[in-house]
């Protein structure tokens, strides 16, 4: 008996010891991944300039242009989507929800308004399936 409960008590000390690690190397992936994403959002925003020249100018094999801005829920979360069919505005751009949202009070295909500071990412679609640009793609909190 005395054998069996001090062999109980080093499993679950060994149990414990790799909860703790594996709950540190998440907070660690998690922190990691937010890091990335902001780093990609810099990046994304820092084309916004020639991403507004090549919409104004499209080459010729650009067929499709979108952006990916954060909207924010009635509750504070906030939630990235993507828009579709997209043109300027003088303070952004202006196009149609293009995923359907789970957080925020939007529907797929609705109308929006999206202000240059609320983009983190945009997309060039061209002829042959190739995107330029989509930067953040993959890197949302759980896509891992």
């Amino acid at each position: 008996m005395k054998f069996k409960l001090m062999g109980l008590t080093v499993v679950a000390a060994v149990l414990a010891v790799l909860v703790i690690g594996a709950a540190e190397r998440m907070k660690n992936d998690a922190g990691a991944a937010r890091m990335a994403l902001a780093q990609a959002i810099v990046h994304a925003r820092s084309g916004l300039p020639q991403f507004r020249d090549r919409l104004q100018h499209p080459r010729e094999h650009d067929r499709a242009f979108f952006v990916r801005a954060e909207f924010s829920s009635k509750s504070g979360r906030d939630e990235y989507l993507w828009v579709k069919d997209v043109s300027l505005t003088p303070d952004g751009f202006a196009g149609e929800i293009a995923q359907q949202p789970f957080l925020v009070d939007l529907k797929l295909d609705a109308p929006v308004d999206v202000p240059s500071d609320r983009v983190v990412d945009w997309t060039i679609k061209h002829d042959d399936r190739s995107l330029e640009g989509n930067f953040t793609q993959g890197l949302e909190p759980g896509s891992r």
